[in-house]
């Protein structure tokens, strides 16, 4: 790839302490009833920034958990990270993906939470992944694979919103945009194994319940998806 800054990716582990209290901020903002910019505990009403969006992830006022359970995102977020510079992702790669990841680990937690999707973070990992890819160049061939397998995962997705709209939402095919771009950079399979891994996590998670003689839940399509995506992506470098 051309014009790749020179800098240590040991320095992008050394960001992860100022970057995760944004994920869980932005996380909390997105899990918790309007109106969604006074951002307080519904216990005693005590501000949750910047308190809640540390590590341990309880309210600064009376120590009630808020938002995703402790240490999950910073572990998700140090996983996704170390991977990806073992992996020998450098320069404005290394810099695409690992935005890219935080956005879809948002996302991830966030769908976890409240079933919910929200088009601002799909919008701004899709955003930011171009800009980035954009700076690292490549050739027209890896972004024709890039955009046709953007192309026919939302398309798939699509149709089976419209046969189905209560088993897959339509957050659930705007998320398959930056799926489809960051994975097609790397392989047009890639896209289509994130999909069928998440959707058998899906059908796996309905089989337990099933097993267990509990009453069917709708399972969060978008949280296994950002999760089999982070992985693949993370670990594709690796045989690059």
């Amino acid at each position: 790839m051309t014009g790749t800054p020179t800098r240590s990716p040991l320095r992008e582990l050394g960001h992860l302490p100022g970057v995760t209290p944004l994920l869980r901020w932005l996380i909390i903002g997105y899990t918790t009833p309007p109106p969604r910019t006074d951002r307080r505990c519904a216990h005693c009403a005590a501000g949750l920034w910047p308190g809640a969006c540390r590590p341990s992830a309880r309210c600064p006022g009376c120590r009630t958990p808020v938002g995703p359970p402790a240490y999950t995102v910073e572990i998700a977020a140090a996983a996704a990270v170390g991977i990806l510079i073992l992996s020998g992702a450098r320069g404005w790669e290394l810099a695409a993906y690992t935005t890219w990841s935080m956005f879809l680990i948002a996302l991830g937690f966030t769908d976890a939470a409240v079933h919910r999707l929200p088009h601002q973070l799909t919008a701004a990992a899709t955003l930011s992944l171009l800009a980035f890819l954009a700076l690292a160049g490549g050739a027209a061939s890896t972004w024709l694979a890039a955009v046709a397998s953007t192309v026919g995962l939302a398309t798939f997705h699509a149709l089976l919103h419209s046969a189905a709209p209560s088993g897959l939402g339509l957050g659930d095919v705007t998320i398959t945009i930056p799926v489809g771009l960051a994975l097609g950079w790397l392989n047009w399979r890639y896209p289509f194994a994130a999909a069928l891994l998440a959707h058998t996590a899906t059908l796996l998670a309905f089989a337990i319940q099933r097993t267990n003689h509990r009453q069917l839940q709708d399972q969060p399509f978008g949280t296994y998806l950002a999760a089999t995506s982070v992985i693949i992506a993370a670990t594709a470098h690796t045989t690059l």
